[in-house]
């Protein structure tokens, strides 16, 4: 398994089950256990994590330095979700992998410094 650790410094000295009262934060309450968002990026982050290395699981640990140790952890076991890698990530990947890698393991242009886009995207 794999180990993501985060230590949000906008909720530091709050436990994380407080810190899950703002919407914007990363997990939320699911009856009493705090749980990572699967709309939030560090989900994405867990998940590509495990499909690249091929890990079925992380724990996702977040640390907020409260009054105690047992205060400040909560640590939730996340599985790799096939579907999601599929829907969400490989295909992204794919297209980075051919539109990227593969275009500067035969031109090198980027170490040649040239731009990495083919002027169809902003970015490749």
């Amino acid at each position: 398994g794999l180990l993501e650790v985060k230590r949000p410094q906008s909720k530091e000295n709050m436990m994380p089950e407080e810190a899950c009262v703002d919407d914007k934060f990363c997990s939320g309450m699911v009856g009493n256990v705090v749980t990572l968002k699967k709309d939030y990026a560090y989900y994405y982050q867990v998940q590509g994590q495990l499909g690249v290395t091929g890990h079925s699981w992380c724990d996702f640990v977040i640390f907020t330095n409260a009054d105690s140790l047992a205060k400040s952890i909560s640590s939730e076991r996340i599985y790799f979700d096939v579907k999601f890698w599929e829907k969400y990530l490989l295909p992204g990947l794919l297209y980075f992998y051919t539109r990227a890698v593969v275009p500067e393991l035969l031109t090198t242009r980027v170490k040649q410094f040239n731009n990495l886009h083919s002027g169809h995207s902003r970015y490749l």
